[in-house]
């Protein structure tokens, strides 16, 4: 499966329970493929060689079931991984 990424604007909002305290918008570049085409291996999943300088600022893949349990916050390469749930 060759991973699709497309450019795009995301926002995140910071929040302390249902109170919204604020929210940052940046560019990302965002996995589009379907989870069910990724495999439940999460270290066989390309990651973009590098995010292209001044134009995105992190990579997002929004669901991904795998096997296992993935450490709340870890470096992939030149990436953070931050796994909320799991």
């Amino acid at each position: 499966m060759t991973p699709l990424w497309n450019e795009t604007r995301y926002t995140l909002s910071y929040r302390i329970g249902e109170l919204t305290l604020f929210r940052r918008g940046f560019s990302a570049l965002t996995l589009a493929n379907h989870f069910l085409e990724l495999s439940t291996a999460p270290d066989e999943l390309a990651l973009p060689e590098a995010l292209p300088r001044g134009n995105v600022d992190a990579a997002i893949i929004l669901s991904h079931p795998v096997h296992g349990t993935l450490p709340r916050v870890c470096t992939e390469g030149p990436f953070l991984r931050y796994v909320p749930n799991q």
